[in-house]
């Protein structure tokens, strides 16, 4: 339990500060405060400046800088530096009443919220520049009390829900009503929120059902694009409000509360409640959120007794003291075979390696240490039979590890003068190699048996490569990168030297590359931070003009692989969702993560394993 200052906390959204996981809440004496989730203490003294009790709040990045934007009952709307503990310039102050709601998110690269409240009306608003974006959304005849994003044909739009009893959708590009209002025969609607349901957009929404004997509260969930219900209903759900929908391996929650001191936490995909209720011995609970901590997922929940509570939801139990893991982002996963044991292999911004046994979700023994900050890149492959990884770093070194022994193999590859982004392992010429790139503009590749650089450098002229990886096009094998330069190069590496012009296409730096084949095509994926996935035929040095797009953030990582004989293609994104494309339909499933993705790896088992925040999740791929 955390004592959380003087007023009833009313909202709680959660998000990571510095690596670390943390609570910002709000309360009814217009404070706002931040909580680290591992220390159990507040971050700092409480952020003042609204007159009135805080109403609403979300957590979000301007220029990936993390935010909270809350609204109050002063009727303004302001935003809050939480890295700098600091209001960002002067309140939004357009609604004519209280706004009671807010929603925000990343479209186009910029950041954006909406506002809602007894005025009728919802305002867009540009949360950089603090201006309102085009006319505002109206419609609704009685106060607005939800809104939601989602997602529709590919387009961001915004969902709301009124105390009109009506659920309306809004193109955000047109500002204008998509479609009559959400409605279920006579009944009216109360919206409760959206999330994703098995690749779907739905919206969650309540309504009081007239039975024989009495009456009672039933949850029904919509495809938002069909406007038609999925399933049956979720009866004797006891639900006012929808405060949070978390995905819990692989299966989306929502957690529920009818206004009392119980949480009741839902499989939506298995339409059922999920173990027992949660419920604080102290006192109303006023909000809710849900965070990662060393690898589990809690609810964290505040009430009117002034205290935030952490719950276990795989429990659920409430939590007193957090399980180890890495204490930063994770920026890169690999798959391995160690001791006869499948496992994952995870490092990243805390600098160690972790190896995670992939049939019980364990850790296998402490981690490894050595390298002096963080590690952007991994690859695992076998050295004499032994199987090993290979680790790049912001200390300008490469470093090999024997995943059996559990100790570094000699010392570290030195050559690159500034970070290393990118390596990759494969065989030439039957010895085991590894090839690594980075800021210092040079591939180097590294004989792995003999521990010592094979052949000079490759000067890539300025292309700052951040992603790599190797393939065998026509017999020989080559090296395809992507940098900061927005191109997509191919390398020969027993030449030493490029093959041809490079591939141009993106319009912005190009963080991951990967190689598959579709249909006997050889082909490239890449992705970067112009959020598209775009593939490259790799016989023609040819872009193929079908682009992917979805993400709505700057795309981290890509794997590829064959599942259940279709090729696929696994990107994460800053957008916090995980999208597995079929390349021979072109077909998106899109999952929800936690937190921003920086890893995806997938086995030859069929596991596919994703680095969130701080956590590493393993799911089942199906074919």
């Amino acid at each position: 339990m955390i004592a959380a200052g003087w007023g009833q906390v009313d909202v709680l959204p959660c998000t990571t500060l510095n690596s670390a996981p943390v609570a910002v809440s709000g309360a009814s004496d217009g404070t706002v405060r931040i909580w680290d989730l591992n220390t159990h203490r507040q971050v700092g003294e409480p952020l003042t400046g609204h007159t009135a009790g805080v109403r609403a709040m979300v957590c979000t990045t301007i220029a990936d800088q993390p935010v909270a934007v809350t609204s109050a009952s002063d009727r303004t709307v302001r935003i809050w530096d939480l890295s700098e503990r600091r209001q960002m310039g002067a309140p939004i102050t357009r609604h004519n009443y209280v706004s009671r709601t807010l929603a925000c998110t990343v479209a186009d690269g910029r950041s954006i919220a909406i506002t809602g409240g007894a005025d009728y009306a919802l305002l867009v608003w540009d949360l950089a520049t603090r201006l309102q974006i085009g006319k505002p959304l109206t419609g609704h005849t009685d106060p607005v009390t939800h809104i939601a994003f989602a997602e529709m044909d590919g387009h961001l739009i915004a969902v709301s829900g009124a105390r009109d009893e009506t659920v309306r959708l809004w193109d955000l590009a047109t500002h204008e009503q998509i479609g009559p209002p959400l409605t279920n025969g006579a009944r009216r609607l109360w919206l409760l929120g959206c999330t994703v349901i098995e690749g779907r957009s739905v919206a969650i929404t309540r309504e009081w059902e007239r039975t024989v004997q009495r009456g009672r509260w039933v949850i029904r969930v919509w495809d938002l694009t069909t406007r038609q219900e999925i399933a049956t209903p979720l009866a004797e759900a006891h639900c006012n409000r929808l405060l949070a929908c978390p995905v819990l391996q692989g299966r989306p929650l929502a957690l529920t509360h009818e206004g009392g001191s119980t949480v009741q936490v839902w499989d939506l995909s298995a339409r059922r409640r999920l173990g027992r209720s949660l419920t604080s011995s102290v006192g109303r609970v006023t909000a809710a959120a849900c965070a990662m901590v060393d690898d589990r997922l809690l609810a964290v929940t505040g009430g009117e007794n002034h205290t935030i509570r952490l719950w276990d939801l795989a429990a659920p139990e409430q939590v007193s003291q957090p399980l180890p893991g890495h204490s930063g982002p994770v920026w890169a996963t690999a798959c391995s075979t160690v001791e006869g044991r499948n496992v994952a292999v995870s490092t990243g911004y805390d600098a160690t390696l972790r190896l995670w046994d992939l049939s019980s979700g364990q850790p296998v023994r402490a981690p490894l240490v050595g390298h002096a900050h963080r590690v952007n890149a991994l690859a695992c492959t076998m050295v004499h039979g032994r199987p090993v990884a290979v680790t790049g770093a912001d200390d300008a070194t490469v470093r090999v590890w024997d995943l059996s022994a559990r100790h570094q193999i000699g010392p570290a590859l030195d050559g690159h003068t500034r970070s290393v982004f990118a390596v990759a392992c494969t065989s030439l010429q039957a010895t085991p190699v590894a090839v690594s790139c980075g800021l210092d503009g040079m591939l180097r590749v590294w004989d792995l048996a003999a521990q010592r650089l094979l052949g000079p450098p490759l000067d890539t002229h300025g292309h700052q490569a951040k992603a790599l990886a190797w393939t065998v096009v026509a017999g020989r094998p080559i090296i395809v990168t992507g940098g900061l330069d927005t191109t997509i190069r191919l390398w020969d590496p027993a030449a030493h030297r490029q093959i041809g012009t490079p591939l141009t296409g993106h319009t912005a730096a190009v963080n991951a590359v990967a190689c598959t084949s579709v249909d006997g095509r050889l082909l490239a994926v890449s992705a970067g931070d112009d959020f598209a996935v775009r593939l490259w035929d790799l016989a023609t040095r040819r872009q193929i003009p079908e682009v992917l797009t979805g993400h709505t953030a700057s795309v981290t990582t890509v794997a590829c692989a064959v599942v259940g004989g279709r090729p696929v293609a696994v990107t994460g994104a800053k957008d916090r969702t995980v999208r597995i494309w079929n390349l021979r339909r072109g077909t998106c499933e899109v999952l929800r993560m936690p937190d921003e993705v920086w890893a995806v790896t997938l086995s030859e088992e069929g596991s596919l394993v994703i680095g969130s925040g701080q956590e590493v999740v393993v799911m089942e791929m199906r074919g």
